[in-house]
């Protein structure tokens, strides 16, 4: 078995982030813009980090009606109800993340040790046969810098590059391609796409921030919290970035990406 390290600093991250999302669960609640349980399912990644790979959930049961997932917000709720006030948020925090930061931590070390993920750099794709559709996922490779400097704005063209031919390898059929994240707001971003993408990008659903599509956010390329980021949230209760949902032909991607190589704009 191969052994899985998780650095101290990567370790700090997980933490702030996960205390972050409690925050925020703690701020809607009580706000009653949303229930406790809509909060924290709807709201946060913590679904994702139960232990499914030990209890699977039960088929023809909704993700909120999982018995496992059931037992989780009761027990946080309990925590929850003893914090009736805005000035417990900080109290509520340290009590419950005692409860959930095992949990995701524990998470995260069974994915890297299970989930076996390949990288191009900093992206990564899944593939839909039955839509013919390639989704990108992206994360900062070069920690503590940052992906969009000059020089890793070239690595970033060429891990695009590599993506594709590996696409090709595996002979997928694929029509479109996208991706949803708060990163489609940034203009060096928007450079690795054709123009197409760019006039693509909708906003999502705010109903929905389970994934890192919203959170990313609030980590820094220094790989940890953002603190300026998660202050405008818990001050101005917003996120600094909407998630954005691009996408285009992948036939036009392709195109795209082999030209700014071969003219070496980038």
């Amino acid at each position: 078995m191969r052994r899985i390290f998780i650095s101290i600093k990567e370790q700090k991250l997980l933490y702030d982030l996960t205390g972050l999302q409690l925050w925020y669960v703690f701020y809607l609640s009580l706000s009653k813009i949303e229930t406790f349980e809509r909060a924290i399912f709807c709201q946060t990644p913590f679904y994702n980090y139960l232990p499914w790979h030990i209890t699977s959930p039960i088929e023809k049961i909704s993700p909120e009606e999982q018995p496992l997932w059931k037992e989780f917000v009761k027990k946080i709720k309990i925590i929850y109800d003893k914090y009736p006030s805005f000035k417990m948020s900080k109290d509520f925090v340290n009590e419950s993340i005692k409860f959930v930061f095992p949990m995701v931590l524990e998470s995260e070390i069974y994915q890297k040790l299970n989930v076996e993920e390949k990288w191009f750099g900093c992206f990564r794709y899944t593939y839909s046969k039955e839509k013919k559709y390639v989704a990108l996922h992206f994360k900062n490779a070069y920690v503590p810098k940052s992906p969009f400097s000059p020089e890793n704005m070239k690595k970033l063209f060429a891990s695009l590059k590599d993506l594709i031919l590996d696409i090709d390898k595996n002979h997928y059929e694929v029509e479109k391609i996208g991706c949803g994240s708060w990163l489609n707001n940034l203009p060096p971003f928007q450079k690795l796409f054709p123009p197409s993408y760019i006039a693509s990008l909708t906003p999502t659903s705010p109903n929905d921030k389970r994934g890192n599509g919203w959170w990313g956010q609030f980590i820094s390329h220094k790989g940890v919290l953002h603190r300026k980021r998660a202050k405008i949230l818990k001050t101005q209760k917003i996120f600094p970035y909407k998630r954005l949902q691009g996408e285009c032909n992948f036939s036009e991607f392709r195109e795209y990406i082999f030209n700014e190589i071969k003219n070496g704009s980038r």
